[in-house]
């Protein structure tokens, strides 16, 4: 029936004109025998894949030639959050070689975790939260600033990136990052949401 009558297989209200249709097609007498009929063609003739219209004895009439969309696929992409970290002095920045899945063996600014965003999700919180204790994990005690974002798909979610921007008067450890001159960075592979950052804040 959603051949014949060539029917909008995303429409919601396909089910209710699927049933409309065959109420006022089904006879009141011998109906057994037409809804059996109606089986048969279904299998053997009008199949899911590959219909055999050239045999179809209702091929006139189709209006769809025994074409059909496939259903779409609503697909919810997600959203998540995450702040990049520009540490700066002079001449050099702090860079971190990730391991992480998504970035893995390419250089890149230290991220944070990757949060998701939801109806409860408060921007400030997320700052004052995440920034300061990234600086408490670093023994950082100077202020940052955050300066801009940038957003990048991924395959199967979309990612908020805030960028903030710490100067140092000198390189100091921190952790496992690295420190490079800036003009070091452009001669090491990056991702694409890093050189978004990058260009975003022009380092």
């Amino acid at each position: 029936i959603t051949r014949v009558f060539n029917l909008n297989i995303n429409d919601k209200k396909l089910n209710t004109r699927i049933r409309d249709i065959s109420i006022k097609l089904t006879p009141s007498k011998k109906n057994g025998n037409y809804c059996q009929s109606l089986m048969d063609l279904a299998n053997l003739v009008c199949k899911v894949r590959n219909p055999e219209c050239e045999i179809c004895p209702i091929f006139l009439l189709c209006k769809s030639k025994g074409k059909i969309e496939s259903k779409k696929k609503i697909i919810k992409i997600k959203k998540k959050i995450s702040m990049a970290f520009i540490v700066i002095t002079d001449d050099k920045i702090l860079i971190d070689q990730s391991e992480k899945n998504l970035l893995q063996n390419l250089y890149c600014f230290p991220l944070s975790l990757f949060e998701d965003i939801n109806e409860n999700f408060v921007a400030k919180n997320y700052v004052n939260k995440t920034a300061n204790q990234w600086m408490k994990e670093n023994n950082l005690k100077v202020p940052y600033e955050v300066v801009g974002e940038v957003v990048h798909k991924f395959s199967h979610f979309h990612l908020k990136v805030l960028i903030v921007k710490i100067r140092l008067d000198n390189t100091i450890k921190l952790r496992n990052f690295i420190w490079l001159k800036k003009k070091e960075l452009k001669k090491k592979p990056i991702s694409k949401l890093m050189f978004k950052i990058k260009e975003k804040v022009e380092c």
